[in-house]
């Protein structure tokens, strides 16, 4: 039996090393390491072998002696075989300890990002709300403003009428709607010219559009003589 066990360990030892160095490729130490091992290894290969072949030939004292050289060189391959054991065991926990410093430092950024999303967003919806609060401040201000700008307007005594930069009406206050005959519902949105007609009053020729002129020198600008309005 221990002679069919050496027939076949004398064809597998070779091999198991050769697959121990695939498994251990990223890693120049433990690759020296088998390099030893393959050593010691064919080193008693050779003296299992030799012990066959003679065989029961041998002295006593022989033979004694060959199993006290053979517990020698199993001693060499076991000693190699803690070595990379070893090796690998501290390499394993090297690597444990890393996973886990990795996770944790994943872990913390994780929770990080995952607070400052928060805080982003947190700060995001408060401007937005400050914001909109702000939009409706200035709109309820603009209102406000526009109320007294039209109070203002309708309660003096003069007429006044006022355009957008393309020359269409956009206020008529009471004495305007009364001196041009338009209500300021009809008069929204027509050519300033249209609304206010203005001619000699003496020719009945349309006068230039004072208007016109404003908007285009961005000055003050009186009104001729003997000038009437048309309603």
């Amino acid at each position: 039996s221990l002679l069919d066990d050496y027939r076949v360990y004398r064809v597998k030892l070779p091999i198991m090393p050769r697959a121990l160095e695939v498994l251990t490729r990223d890693n120049p130490a433990p690759q020296l390491r088998l390099a030893k091992l393959n050593i010691v290894l064919r080193d008693w290969l050779i003296f299992q072998t030799e012990r066959v072949r003679i065989g029961n030939r041998a002295s006593l004292s022989a033979r004694a002696a060959a199993v006290s050289v053979g517990a020698t060189k199993m001693h060499a391959v076991e000693d190699q075989f803690k070595s990379i054991t070893d090796a690998e065991i501290l390499l394993l926990r090297e690597r444990r300890q890393m996973m886990h410093r990795t996770y944790r430092w994943t872990l913390i950024t994780g929770v990080a990002a995952g607070l400052m999303s928060l805080l982003l967003l947190v700060l995001f919806v408060r401007n937005l709300v400050k914001g909109q609060q702000e939009k409706a401040r200035s709109v309820a201000e603009a209102f406000e403003q526009e109320q007294w700008f039209r109070t203002t307007l309708n309660s003096i005594g003069d007429a006044v009428m006022a355009t957008d930069v393309n020359g269409r009406v956009t206020y008529l206050n009471r004495i305007a709607e009364r001196l041009s005959g338009w209500s300021h519902g009809e008069a929204q949105g027509k050519p300033v010219e249209e609304v206010f007609r203005i001619v000699n009053e003496d020719t009945r020729n349309t006068v230039e559009d004072p208007v016109a002129k404003v908007r285009a020198t961005g000055v003050i600008v009186g009104l001729a003589n003997h000038t009437l309005l048309l309603a």
